[in-house]
């Protein structure tokens, strides 16, 4: 039992220093994916560039859920999705109706199991905050930083558990 207590409290201790970092170490895998253009689609004289991530792909459950985190996404996503280029050919392309802006520029959408796509962040003036896609990334921390939170206290309330067990 004093072992169980002991063992517990250095989860305590590491779980909101490890489990974030780990969170953030698998979802690099699907933010490389989704920063990795994958298709193109010709436009006039430009293309649309596409990176996405599919549920399945290694990355897709911490970058769905950083997403759905800091923008919040309606419904279940089965894909995320980056697309570069003019605006109008993003609007062409993608179906959103885009036709203002700076380009070449940038969407980040989620493509939902029922429903219609839904744009995530679209900063027509400064397209450079999306195409990097730091909002997501700041999420995809924030997200794991929360999850570590709920282990830590989960682990804290069996080490107390344990602790008034032990001494009785």
């Amino acid at each position: 039992m004093k072992i169980g207590t002991v063992l517990t409290s250095f989860g305590v201790i590491l779980s909101p220093i490890v489990y974030p970092k780990l969170f953030v170490r698998n979802a690099s895998e699907g933010l490389e994916k989704l920063t990795t253009w994958r298709a193109y689609f010709d436009q006039t004289s430009d293309a649309v560039h596409l990176g996405y991530v599919i549920e399945g792909e290694e990355g897709f459950k911490e970058v769905a859920s950083g997403a759905d985190f800091i923008f919040g996404i309606e419904g279940e996503p089965e894909q995320i999705c980056l697309a570069k280029g003019r605006p109008r050919d993003l609007g062409e392309v993608i179906g959103f109706g885009i036709k203002n802006g700076i380009g070449p520029n940038g969407v980040l959408f989620a493509k939902v199991k029922e429903g219609d796509p839904e744009i995530l962040q679209w900063d027509p003036w400064s397209p450079k905050r999306t195409l990097n896609a730091e909002t997501l990334k700041q999420g995809i921390r924030l997200k794991g930083q929360e999850k570590s939170h709920y282990i830590t206290m989960t682990l804290a309330v069996i080490w107390a558990t344990l602790s008034v067990i032990t001494v009785l």
